[in-house]
């Protein structure tokens, strides 16, 4: 559904992953998003310990800033990732 809504509604400012956690929904969404992020722009999602998905977006996108977070008292991680340039550019 989110590529057909990203065509809807167009660029998008801010997108929270909080869906289906497996490795290919969440590599799927952040794909979809860092094709259609308006600058400057930033993706938040929940427990991004569970998979890479969110570390190989951050290592292929070169966010301006980056970070997980550990949430306590649950052990899971929540990314962060702030776009200043485009996905992939410094």
């Amino acid at each position: 559904m989110l590529p057909k809504i990203v065509r809807e509604v167009g660029p998008v400012d801010f997108f929270l992953h909080d869906s289906l956690h497996t490795y290919r929904n969440m590599s799927r969404e952040f794909d979809v998003i860092t094709r259609n992020l308006r600058l400057p722009g930033t993706i938040v999602s929940d427990d991004v310990n569970w998979n890479a998905a969110f570390l190989e977006c951050v290592a292929r996108t070169r966010p301006s800033y980056w970070a997980t977070i550990g949430e306590n008292p649950k052990e899971s991680a929540l990314g962060v990732a702030v776009f200043k340039h485009a996905p992939g550019k410094e």
